[in-house]
C-alpha cells in the first residue's frame, strides 16, 4: 500500500549535471497526501498536538525514535516545521506584541469572503469613528487569527505505527535511487 501511495507521485526531471538528467520522485517538494487517504483509519488517525511539543517528541512518543519527525511533517505536508509547527503561547505571544495587533482584513460572514478593498477603507473608517459595524462584518486583528491558527495546527494526522517503518524503508529506498543516479 505505501508503495502504491509513492508511486502515485509525479516525477521531475533533476539534473545531476548538465549531461546526466533523470526523471526521479520529488518526495520532498511534491508530498501530498490526500484527504481520502487521510481518512483511511487502518494507515493514519488524528492527533492532538500540544503546546510543548515538537516534531520530534511526537515522534518519540509514537514511534519510539524521534528521529522519524519527518515522517509527521511529510504526512501533514508541512514545509518548514520552525513555521508551520504549532508554537507554544509564550513564543506566540513574543512574535504578536500588544502593540502589533494591527487590523488585517474585514470578513463578510454573508459571503464568507474578506471584503474588496473599498469596503475595507469604508469599514476601517466607521471603526475609526466608533461607529457600530453591521453585525455581519467582522474585523480580523493578527493577534486573532495567528490565534485561530495556531489552534488548527494541533490537530495532525499520523501514521498508524505499524506501518512506519515499511513508510520509511520506502522513503530511504528512493534516496538509495537518488544517490545512485548521481
Amino acid at each position: 500500500m505505501i508503495v502504491t501511495m509513492l508511486s502515485a507521485l509525479p516525477n521531475i526531471d533533476y539534473a545531476f549535471t548538465e549531461k546526466n538528467v533523470k526523471a526521479l520522485k520529488n518526495i520532498i517538494a511534491s508530498v501530498f497526501v490526500e484527504d481520502k487517504n487521510l481518512r483511511n483509519k487502518y494507515l493514519f488517525k488524528p492527533y492532538v498536538v500540544f503546546d510543548a511539543d515538537t516534531p520530534e517528541s511526537v515522534a518519540y512518543q509514537l514511534y519510539d525514535d524521534p528521529n522519524l519527525w519527518w515522517v509527521l511533517v511529510v504526512i501533514n505536508d508541512i514545509n518548514n516545521p520552525f513555521t508551520q509547527w504549532i508554537k507554544d503561547s509564550g513564543r506566540l505571544s513574543l512574535e504578536i506584541k500588544e502593540t502589533d495587533n494591527q487590523l488585517l482584513w474585514f470578513m463578510d460572514t454573508r459571503k464568507k469572503r474578506i471584503v474588496d478593498d473599498v469596503d475595507h477603507s469604508k469599514y476601517l473608517k466607521m471603526l475609526q469613528a466608533g461607529k457600530i459595524l453591521p453585525e455581519y462584518i467582522n474585523p480580523v486583528f493578527r493577534r486573532d487569527y495567528e490565534n485561530a491558527l495556531n489552534e488548527k495546527r494541533n490537530h495532525i494526522w499520523v501514521l498508524e505505527p505499524s506501518y512506519v517503518y515499511e513508510f520509511a524503508q520506502e522513503y530511504e529506498w528512493l534516496f538509495h535511487e537518488l544517490d545512485e543516479g548521481a
